[in-house]
């Protein structure tokens, strides 16, 4: 045609129109023989409470880590993913138990004081802004720093 190799501001109206693209199908999670994912196994891709839930527990981690110096992004997201494993009822918070069995300590005097040490609003589970702040001072604080 008469602007072929052309670069044209605007459709030639000799030119044949492009055909109209195919509507974009919103396909199911599924895994790699092609079953279908529940929810769960997608760790909140379809779930949008599960979504928000782990926004916000990342937003407070974020924002308790700006107290915690060397602390990043990228170190909070897999202290969140530690975090959901221990949180073996998905409750958003961790238990004695939870935490004696993910990190396979005994139940002696000391576990449970060390948890409770942990336990800053002294509910009796530790959440994840009180998990982060725990995991940074076990790394950062120097032997005297952890005694007092």
């Amino acid at each position: 045609g008469h602007c072929a190799g052309r670069s044209l501001p605007f459709r030639c109206p000799t030119r044949a129109a492009a055909p109209p693209r195919p509507a974009r199908v919103r396909r199911e999670p599924r895994d790699c023989r092609g079953g279908r994912l529940t929810p769960r196994q997608t760790m909140g891709a379809v779930n949008g409470k599960q979504t928000r839930k782990r926004r916000d527990a990342l937003r407070e981690g974020n924002a308790c880590a700006k107290s915690c110096p060397g602390l990043k992004p990228k170190h909070v997201k897999t202290l969140y993913k530690l975090f959901r494993r221990a949180d073996k009822d998905q409750s958003g918070e961790i238990s004695v138990l939870e935490f004696l069995m993910f990190f396979d300590i005994d139940r002696t005097v000391f576990a449970v004081k060390a948890f409770t040490h942990m336990d800053d609003d002294k509910s009796g589970e530790i959440d994840f802004p009180e998990f982060v702040k725990a995991a940074w001072a076990f790394v950062s604080l120097s032997k005297e720093g952890l005694r007092n």
